[in-house]
């Protein structure tokens, strides 16, 4: 099934949906006197799929990038492992936290391009609800070294406030030091 057969489906749906109990029964019988096959009448079902693969489509693209940056980088682990986890926003900086790269859904979480957030500090997302506890507790893990998750407060570009679950993971180079630092981020309830 084509996109433009997935379109008009749901064209469908919402026309028949729209329908009075007694237009829409008009309308069934007609299609089962012409013999026309129906599709699927839920949004949900066909939404939800379509939806999938457009997530689906974007993860590709993400690990299709961090594969580039693992060959260029030369990171001893594979980074698109990572991907299987549920996350908004990808953010890849080296050890002094300068932003290299975002996917395209750090742009849809923060309403920051990838163009005002290369060469910054992840910093520059914080504000005034940011707590200080929180900031130093991320550096203390990042010095460690070790996988781990936190929870802030960031700012989108509006100055809207959202808490953010960032999953960190330290990037290793082939002698085994941290050379980069990968965040999965997700806008949390």
């Amino acid at each position: 099934m084509g996109k433009d057969d997935l379109h008009k489906m749901m064209a469908l749906d919402i026309y028949l949906s729209s329908l009075s109990d007694e237009a829409y029964h008009n309308v069934m019988k007609q299609m089962k006197e012409s013999g026309s096959r129906f599709p699927v009448m839920s949004w949900d079902i066909s939404g939800e799929a379509y939806r999938q693969t457009i997530l689906n489509a974007k993860k590709q693209a993400d690990a299709a990038k961090l594969d580039q940056l693992a060959t260029k980088y030369n990171w001893s682990y594979n980074p698109v492992q990572l991907l299987h986890q549920s996350y908004d926003a990808l953010v890849v900086t080296d050890t002094a936290l300068k932003i290299l790269w975002v996917n395209p859904g750090f742009a849809d979480m923060t309403g920051y391009t990838a163009k005002e957030a290369l060469g910054n500090t992840p910093k520059f997302l914080q504000g005034a609800n940011t707590l200080e506890t929180s900031r130093r507790e991320i550096r203390r893990r990042l010095d460690e070294g070790e996988p781990f998750r936190a929870v802030i407060t960031n700012y989108r570009k509006n100055k809207d406030e959202y808490l953010c679950e960032v999953k960190i993971y330290p990037l290793t180079g082939p002698n085994g030091r941290t050379t980069h630092f990968i965040a999965l981020e997700q806008e949390t309830a």
